[in-house]
């Protein structure tokens, strides 16, 4: 599946699950396996001690250099 279609069902999906504020870990573990997938370094950052959240923001990778997109 691709393109709208691929994204609609990943946004069902990542709705269903239980991700309240400070709470947001089963989202994060479910981005973190899906860039994964598609080839990306992916994994939290360190903010969860600062924000007493139990996982950090996302962080991916993409190979190559230059400029990032903070997103």
């Amino acid at each position: 599946m691709r393109g709208p279609d691929r994204l609609v069902r990943l946004f069902l999906e990542l709705a269903r699950l239980d991700g309240r504020s400070g709470h947001e870990k089963p989202v994060a573990d479910r981005i973190v396996a899906f860039l994964r997938r598609r080839g990306l370094a992916a994994g939290p950052d360190a903010s969860a001690a600062r924000t007493g959240s139990d996982t950090g923001n996302v962080i991916a990778r993409w190979r190559g250099g230059g400029d990032f997109a903070l997103l």
